[in-house]
């Protein structure tokens, strides 16, 4: 959960994520834009498969760094959603 892999390393991390270079670009666009999350959403043309990688990547990130059960889930499932 450090950033991209490149192939060789990859073949080597058993907890990497896929996501589609869409879907880290938007996340690239989240980490630098201090505008609200919905209205980045809003601005990005995402496919439902960007989405999805987005929202794993998100809550995998969310699960490592959070220890305790956290209420925004909904907020992001329904964002993420389209």
């Amino acid at each position: 959960l450090g950033g991209t892999l490149c192939r060789s390393c990859a073949a080597a991390d058993t907890r990497k994520i896929y996501a589609k270079v869409q879907a880290l670009r938007a996340l690239r666009h989240l980490e630098n834009s201090p505008a609200p999350l919905e209205e980045i959403f809003d601005r990005l043309e995402l496919t439902q498969q960007a989405r999805y990688d987005l929202r794993d990547v998100l809550l995998q990130s969310l699960n490592a760094h959070l220890s305790i059960k956290w209420k925004s889930r909904a907020f992001l499932d329904e964002i993420l959603a389209g």
